[in-house]
């Protein structure tokens, strides 16, 4: 289990989450997140099982690391120099890579566009 550092969870809590999850069997990586941010779903959405989306160029590099070693893959938007861009992570995942956004962001559209 990854766990944000940050704002809403310091690491003392991150410390005691990981042992709760210790004695249930599982790990846990704790994760600094960049200054303002609130939560680490919103940098690193999960849209399936084996898929993130990480935020270009706001994501930390140990989660992705993380997550690429256990076999998920980081599918990253690429760069468009519209600052508009980010708002395609303000979405809801209705199903697995099945999402609710504001339309106009192709870039998204075709990251989940039948392979």
């Amino acid at each position: 289990m990854l766990i944000g550092i940050g704002l809403r969870t310091n690491a003392a809590a991150a410390a005691q989450i990981a042992d709760t999850l210790a004695g249930l069997g599982a790990g846990a990586i704790p994760v600094d997140l960049p200054f303002g941010s609130t939560h680490l779903l919103g940098l690193l959405p999960i849209v399936d099982r084996d898929l993130v989306v990480p935020w270009p160029r706001r994501t930390p590099s140990a989660p992705v690391a993380a997550l690429r070693q256990r076999g998920i893959e980081a599918a990253f938007l690429p760069h468009e120099p519209d600052p508009r861009q980010h708002a395609a992570f303000n979405f809801v995942l209705l199903r697995t890579r099945r999402l609710l956004m504001a339309g106009g962001f192709s870039a998204m559209v075709d990251l989940f566009a039948s392979p």
